[in-house]
């Protein structure tokens, strides 16, 4: 009896054991089937939606400015303004300033004030400190010039600083509230350089970094929060090749250090796409800009705390575009995408305001 009792036992635990092989293995498929599966929809864009842009359906028209970039603009958030330090090349001046105004909802020209800048390959951000949007730019060869937009007395400063960055090939400008300072990034022959601008002071200081990214033009580059520190996304290599770049950099002002951050995963080569910081997520926000001969329609989060790039599909969207300018709105806790051109043979400026939410 114990004999047939120790077989009976063994008969049923070989059966049981069959059924739970036979459950995990089925488990396993249905898991393994799921992934493959999700992972063809989202890399088809039939995942589940991450984000939507809408449509802001501004009245006005920037049709007719000229060298309006990413580079060329800021956002005053005392005036609720994008501000464009609009230059006409037929005229070799600058002409009347270009605003996008949030609480309007318009585009608009601004008359011209009577000083005004006539340098060219200009960056432009807006100084926390001094309450200005400052323009840096390139007169000849060997110089410089600073100016001071006052968007409430709509009036330019030329601010002559005692000490400038030389000539700089289509620079990357931002404000950096850890240093309460501007910081420039642009080529010096086949260097990239570093410099900061003090308002207070109204100095201009060059870095001597520890490391720096490789020369290049129209990169895209913000203050990321939740990092501390400045992400520097693409651009065009000054290389020979002249190819679009797809790294990441991060700047840590405190130790004065670029690093080539390598995440997992990146968006396609570009230049001279719309890029800001989103508070409300804690990510940096990608969308479109120029590479590989087309104007991208995408959108990509960066994660710092994970140092990874995801591609979003969003409910609806922009058509692709370069020099888009984008940054944050606090009062409605989105991300506005004012302008752009697109178009091969004749790229036409896109009278457009999209806002965009995770």
């Amino acid at each position: 009896m114990g004999r047939r009792a120790s077989d009976a036992r063994r008969w049923a635990l070989t059966r049981h054991g069959r059924r739970f092989y036979m459950f995990v293995a089925v488990a396993a498929v249905v898991v393994l089937v799921g992934v493959g599966v999700g992972s063809y929809a989202l890399a088809h864009g039939f995942g589940p939606t991450t984000g939507t842009w809408t449509n802001l359906a501004v009245t006005g028209s920037l049709s007719s400015v000229f060298d309006l970039t990413i580079q060329n603009a800021a956002y005053d958030p005392a005036a609720g303004k994008v501000i464009w330090g609009r230059y006409q090349p037929v005229l070799g001046a600058a002409g009347p300033i270009s605003a996008y105004d949030m609480r309007s909802n318009t585009l608009t020209g601004l008359q011209a004030p009577a000083a005004t800048p006539t340098s060219l390959l200009a960056a432009m951000a807006y100084d926390e400190i001094s309450g200005k949007v400052i323009r840096f730019g390139v007169v000849t060869t060997k110089v410089t010039d600073t100016w001071a937009y006052d968007s409430a007395s709509n009036s330019w400063t030329e601010l002559r600083p005692s000490a400038s960055p030389p000539p700089l090939a289509a620079p990357s400008m931002t404000y950096d509230p850890v240093l309460c300072k501007i910081v420039l990034l642009g080529r010096v022959g086949l260097e990239c350089h570093t410099w900061t601008y003090d308002s207070g002071a109204n100095t201009w200081t060059e870095l001597h970094t520890n490391g720096a990214p490789s020369p290049r033009w129209g990169a895209m580059m913000v203050y990321d929060e939740t990092s501390g520190r400045m992400i520097l996304f693409g651009g065009v290599s000054f290389s020979a090749s002249g190819d679009p770049l797809a790294d990441t950099w991060a700047f840590d002002s405190k130790s004065s250090t670029w690093v080539d951050l390598q995440p997992a995963g990146s968006p396609p080569a570009r230049a001279q796409g719309g890029m800001a910081y989103d508070i409300a997520s804690g990510r940096v926000i990608l969308f479109s800009g120029w590479g590989m001969h087309k104007y991208f329609g995408d959108t990509w989060a960066y994660d710092s705390r994970s140092n990874t790039w995801t591609k979003l599909h969003t409910a609806g969207s922009p058509s692709g575009r370069a020099g888009a300018y984008m940054f944050y709105d606090r009062g409605t806790g989105r991300l506005i995408l004012v302008g752009g051109l697109n178009g091969v043979e004749k790229p036409r400026m896109l009278d457009e305001a999209w806002a965009f939410s995770l």
